[in-house]
């Protein structure tokens, strides 16, 4: 196999599978866990989980296979340098320009992602334990950060507060 076959196949079967665990992990997490704090811990951990498994990668693509494509390279210039009518690293080397640093840039952004919404999370649990009200047993309740649902009892709430308002606006009570 060709290395740069094998080096753009390695890079994609990564990105891809990231993708995939990525994707499988937010489904589960999203619709399987009930509890508002645990989802906010396993979406901080699973990012992470994610960086141990690109981190590796990242370092067997950059320092070993990289090293296999430049000895490729150091092959070709000698063999240039004893029949000089071929000039394919010139060509080479003039068509990759700053093309030599995407790997670099792409699991240094996949990195930083992951790492940004894993400390994302994190913080917003902690945010969330630090707001939220005391339970009887003197732990945190969650408190969601979406909009809670119209039940029966929060509509009764609602509806004996608009009635209220309008007794007051009828006896001409101020607040």
């Amino acid at each position: 196999m060709h290395f740069n076959s094998l080096i753009i196949q390695f890079r994609l079967q990564l990105i891809g599978g990231a993708g995939a665990l990525g994707t499988v992990a937010a489904y589960l997490i999203g619709s399987k866990v009930e509890d508002a704090r645990e989802r906010r811990l396993l979406r901080t951990f699973a990012p992470l989980a994610l960086l141990i498994l690109i981190v590796p990668a990242a370092v067997l693509d950059l320092f070993y296979y990289n090293r296999l494509l430049r000895g490729a390279v150091v092959a070709i210039l000698e063999l240039e340098r004893n029949h000089p009518e071929i000039n394919m690293s010139t060509r080479i080397d003039e068509s990759a320009g700053l093309g030599r640093y995407v790997a670099w840039f792409a699991y240094g952004w996949m990195a930083a992602a992951l790492l940004g919404f894993s400390l994302w999370s994190w913080r917003a649990t902690e945010t969330e334990a630090a707001i939220s009200p005391v339970g009887a047993c003197g732990t945190a309740k969650a408190v969601p950060f979406h909009k809670p649902r119209a039940d029966k009892a929060s509509a009764t709430i609602l509806r004996q507060r608009h009635d209220l308002q309008e007794r007051r606006q009828h006896l001409n009570i101020g607040r």
